[in-house]
């Protein structure tokens, strides 16, 4: 929905001494995915300004380090006109934005309307921006192999590190969304399964969690639960498994 969220004092208060207590860093807060930065509309786009602000300014409250956003997506997908339309966007959202939240731009899964399926895009936002240090990157695991990187195999991964360094940085990757994918490789189709249920499989994530460029990342679920609930201990502790796993 458009209303954005408020958060009592009281509430406030307490989510942060819960995340002290917990040790749970970061804390990424996820956009509505009604935003459209890339939108011909304008006043689409300047609603999609206004909660994003609002969005960032609660996120600064509850101690986020970071929002992340998916791009958008426009009709009249022609590249360099869609992308040039979510940097203009997004200055106008920097110009009231907290400090200490960064923006993370969300790779897509490469669908022929979306910003974000190739890092090139992210890339060529980041540059239009003048490399503002607040712009990151986050990576998903379902999105990546829909638009065409074989997690599945230390190749499919090794690419997708060398395309993220060649274009926006690896250095700007912030984090990453942890899914299996419904969808096969290449797809450009975005439908999350659980973790080792899906075409990328338990060795994919084994690989992923043990390949140097990745550790030290966050990974967040976003998987659809095994009781269809959505992310739970089992996805969890199915990658801390994978993680700890040798060989």
């Amino acid at each position: 929905m458009w209303a954005h969220a408020t958060h009592a004092a009281e509430e406030v208060a307490g989510f942060r001494a819960g995340v002290a207590r917990l040790g749970l860093v970061p804390i990424v807060v996820h956009a509505s995915y009604l935003l459209n930065m890339a939108s011909p509309d304008e006043g689409l786009r300047a609603r999609s300004v206004a909660l994003l602000s609002a969005t960032a300014r609660w996120s600064a409250e509850l101690g986020a380090s970071a929002v992340v956003i998916h791009p958008g997506s426009c009709a009249d997908f022609d590249g360099g006109g869609c992308v040039s339309r979510v940097a203009e966007t997004l200055r106008a959202a920097f110009a009231e934005w907290p400090a200490g939240v960064a923006l993370a731009l969300e790779q897509s899964a490469g669908g022929p309307t979306t910003v974000g399926g190739r890092f090139e895009h992210l890339m060529d936002i980041i540059a239009a921006l003048g490399g503002d240090a607040r712009l990151r990157v986050w990576l998903d695991t379902a999105h990546a192999f829909s638009a065409g990187y074989d997690l599945a195999h230390p190749e499919g991964i090794d690419r997708l590190v060398a395309d993220v360094r060649r274009t926006a940085g690896w250095d700007r990757v912030a984090g990453v969304h942890a899914n299996d994918s419904k969808e096969p490789l290449g797809s450009r189709r975005d439908r999350h399964e659980n973790i080792g249920e899906g075409l990328i499989g338990r060795e994919g994530f084994r690989l992923l969690l043990r390949h140097e460029a990745f550790r030290g990342l966050p990974f967040l679920l976003e998987t659809p639960g095994f009781d269809g609930e959505g992310p739970d201990l089992e996805n969890m502790t199915r990658l801390k498994q994978l993680r700890d796993a040798t060989g």
